[in-house]
């Protein structure tokens, strides 16, 4: 990583520390430069202003949700099962880290002064990984394994069970981020969802 690379990426972790506590409409970038230890001509020489600011820190914090690109072709239930249990620890680790939780929080404050701030973190994040996750589940319709009528139930059942309210109450500050046990416990509870509407089908 290169001395320009640090420095930006300094400047997004002050900008989402100062956008956690002031909003995007009450935070100023001189907050920003100062926590950063940067000076304001240093930040605009990476960031226009505090709207690009804002873009950036979404695609830093939205990109890194792992996608199924990885989990190859699930051609036996097993396969499928696995794969979908290993994808949804890995996937719900991520999404309830803290700094993603910022980000969202700072969604649902600014909502209706920054209209397209949820749309951005859902193209940046939530959409990539549904469309991965479309591909994976195809993959099992071509094996097989799934049958087309069964597949939009069973991903609906799947992230309901695996997720729940919990993120709703972690965004509000009600509950603490879940433990591996936590996740571990609510991956294979979805899995075992997923199964008992599929089994059927097989």
């Amino acid at each position: 990583m290169t001395s320009d690379d640090k420095r930006r990426a300094t400047i997004l972790q002050a900008a989402a520390q100062v956008f956690a506590t002031k909003g995007f409409s009450g935070a100023t970038t001189a907050e920003i430069a100062k926590l950063a230890h940067v000076s304001k001509r240093d930040l605009y020489d990476h960031f226009s202003n505090k709207e690009g600011l804002l873009s950036a820190m979404v695609r830093s914090y939205s990109t890194t949700l792992p996608i199924t690109a990885d989990l190859g072709t699930p051609d036996t239930a097993d396969a499928f099962f696995d794969s979908l249990g290993k994808f949804g620890r890995r996937f719900a680790a991520d999404l309830y880290q803290p700094h993603r939780t910022s980000l969202f929080r700072l969604a649902a404050s600014e909502a209706g002064r920054v209209n397209e701030l949820g749309k951005a973190i859902h193209e940046a994040g939530a959409g990539p990984v549904a469309a991965s996750v479309q591909a994976f589940v195809g993959k099992a319709i071509e094996a097989g394994v799934l049958k087309p009528q069964d597949a939009a139930l069973a991903m609906s059942v799947f992230f309901g069970v695996l997720l729940g309210d919990r993120q709703v109450w972690q965004i509000v500050g009600a509950i603490d981020v879940p433990t591996t046990e936590d996740i571990a416990a609510s991956a294979d509870m979805a899995v075992e969802a997923v199964r008992r509407i599929i089994a059927p089908s097989r």
